[in-house]
């Protein structure tokens, strides 16, 4: 099996292998917002056409390896 991507991380078939360091980082960005309501945006590669998800985390299942977001309009002030 051809690898695709070899600079910050090797792309085998449909994964993409990250190093623990970019790993990390994408685990503290989930739980921070989870845990202080912040928004993010993921997005997600596709061979046809890349999709971006925006919204706060409200569920992480490691188990099943899965987040669910949730939209959240921004506040106004009045």
């Amino acid at each position: 099996m051809a690898k695709k991507l070899i600079d910050n991380g090797q792309f085998e078939s449909s994964f993409l292998i990250l190093d623990d360091q970019e790993l990390e980082q994408i685990h503290r960005t989930l739980i921070d917002s989870y845990n202080r309501r912040l928004r993010i945006r993921i997005t997600v590669f596709d061979q046809i056409e890349d999709k971006v998800y925006e919204g706060v985390v409200s569920t992480i299942n490691t188990y099943l390896m899965e987040i669910k977001l949730v939209w959240v309009m921004a506040s106004t002030s009045s």
